[in-house]
């Protein structure tokens, strides 16, 4: 991904223990906080149309946990602000790309985090990542009824 604009707002954390569930939640305050600083970005001025932070922290606390169960732990996340739409990235050790769970049943235990991934964001996928991987997300400036 190329470096962020000088008006978008770039935030990481890199996390010491990887394999620790800590990484979660903290994960996810480390979201809720930076959504607080780039509201603007994320929130244009008048849109009513920006992405609840619900949404936000939900697809980060699933990329998380993906990496967390799936992947030996996250090395470190990434949120850019831009012009109304909100990038997280999550990157892991393992090269296995993620896949969703096919075809997806409610009622089945486990298997919903890439579901709900794809269907709270604009876009999502992975990059190769020196010996790991970076699966992202993309929300952007839609209410949910404008979702795909």
């Amino acid at each position: 991904m190329p470096n962020p604009s000088p008006s978008s707002h770039h935030y990481r954390i890199v996390f010491a223990e990887r394999g620790d569930a800590v990484c979660v939640p903290i994960g996810i305050d480390f979201v809720r906080r930076a959504l607080t600083e780039c509201r603007d970005e994320v929130h244009p001025t008048g849109a009513d149309s920006a992405p609840p932070d619900a949404d936000a922290l939900l697809v980060a606390g699933e990329l998380l946990a993906n990496a967390h169960n799936h992947a030996g732990g996250p090395c470190s996340l990434d949120l850019d602000c831009a012009q109304g739409r909100l990038r997280i990235q999550v990157t892991d050790r393992s090269p296995e790309r993620p896949h969703p769970v096919l075809p997806h049943r409610a009622e089945r235990i486990g298997g919903h985090g890439l579901y709900i991934v794809d269907r709270l964001s604009a876009s999502w996928g992975s990059t190769p990542a020196s010996g790991g991987k970076t699966v992202w997300a993309e929300l952007s400036a839609f209410t949910g009824s404008e979702r795909g």
